[in-house]
């Protein structure tokens, strides 16, 4: 069975944060992720994840503007000072909080950028925080982000983000987060990138599309996927990462289908 958690920056926001804690651990859940941690009182959250019993298994690194719609800073040329400051932050809290892999997200192209020099730009930048991560024994990972919810993002399909992997050398343990949601909003052949790509997908995260609900409120085959997990010999985590339709513990009905329980085998 898969190892279960859930994404509490969109999960569980009708309560406030101290509360999410407790209400992922009362669901059965023993990991959990935060898309920005940076905000929360840091020694308030690591008193939370003890209190319940919760490994926060997944944090994405700082970036910038990005989630307010700019350009963010890994692959624009001109935020090197912000992205080492960034990247020295998350590795400051993934060690504080035994985080084991940090989320670099891209960014996005500007009118008028070259694709090509932002690539090589985030190339070079993913390859220096990942050797910063690795030698705190914390894995890297890129994600491909579908174009709709995130115009100009980089790393909007297969190709490019599998371009960006092989750049990277294989021991600076650089992974793909894998989320079926974005990779079905493209088109992505979801069955066939887990076979070919097992071996290098870090993270996987969950929402149905295309609308972005819990399962069953779209077209996924999300079950199916997951069933895949298990002979193809995945051994990471799968994260909710869905918009609730309905208060959050009325959507838990895929825990019973997905693994039986939350808690990993």
């Amino acid at each position: 069975m898969p190892r279960l958690a859930v994404n509490l920056s969109m999960l569980f926001q009708e309560l406030p944060w101290h509360e999410r804690f407790v209400a992922a651990h009362n669901a059965g859940f023993d990991a959990v992720e935060i898309q920005f941690p940076y905000t929360l009182d840091r020694s308030k959250l690591a008193q939370s994840l003890r209190d319940n019993g919760l490994q926060l298994i997944l944090i994405n690194m700082p970036a910038g503007d990005l989630m307010s719609g700019g350009a963010g800073i890994a692959c624009q040329p001109d935020a090197e000072d912000a992205f080492i400051q960034g990247m020295q932050q998350a590795r400051d809290w993934a060690k504080v909080l035994d985080v084991p892999r940090i989320n670099i997200l891209s960014g996005r192209i500007l009118p008028g950028q070259d694709r090509d020099t932002l690539l090589a730009c985030l190339i070079r930048r993913v390859g220096m925080a990942a050797a910063c991560f690795a030698a705190e024994g914390i894995a890297t990972c890129l994600e491909t982000i579908n174009p709709w919810d995130m115009p100009g993002f980089l790393l909007s399909d297969v190709s490019t983000t599998l371009h960006c992997l092989d750049a990277l050398p294989t021991a600076l343990n650089v992974g793909w987060q894998f989320d079926f949601y974005h990779l079905a909003r493209i088109g992505a052949n979801i069955p066939e990138l887990l076979t070919q790509q097992i071996s290098r997908i870090h993270h996987i995260q969950f929402a149905d599309a295309p609308g972005r609900g819990q399962p069953g409120t779209g077209t996924s085959n999300i079950g199916a996927w997951i069933r895949l997990l298990k002979p193809l010999g995945f051994q990471g985590y799968v994260s909710a990462e869905y918009k609730p339709q309905g208060l959050t513990e009325t959507t838990l009905h895929w825990v019973a289908e997905f693994g039986g329980n939350a808690a990993p085998p």
